[in-house]
């Protein structure tokens, strides 16, 4: 894992975490776009892992390689955790809390 970076409240835990709920990946893909070159794109996206701690992680491989990983937390679906992969995801977050495959 090349960078991680960290915005978290300890203070809350969101329990209500419906993976099959569409708008984590959509929450996911606008963060993970607004970061990214415009002669990149987002390959794919998927749900990865669930945990009240850190939210929904959500993998978004990119054209060039490269992958990001960010967890959704909270009712307004807020990105709380960005993990940059430089070499392509590594697989570091499965079955971190809840395995979704």
């Amino acid at each position: 894992m090349s960078e991680l970076f960290l915005v978290f409240d300890y203070g809350k835990n969101d329990k209500n975490l419906n993976m099959n709920d569409p708008s984590w990946k959509q929450e996911a893909v606008k963060d993970v776009t607004a970061l990214i070159p415009s002669t990149v794109s987002i390959k794919d996206s998927k749900v990865i892992s669930t945990s009240p701690m850190y939210g929904v992680g959500v993998l978004c491989e990119l054209s060039d390689g490269s992958a990001y990983v960010i967890f959704i937390y909270g009712e307004n679906k807020e990105a709380a955790v960005y993990c940059v992969f430089a070499n392509g995801y590594d697989g570091s977050f499965d079955n971190t809390t809840t395995n979704t495959q």
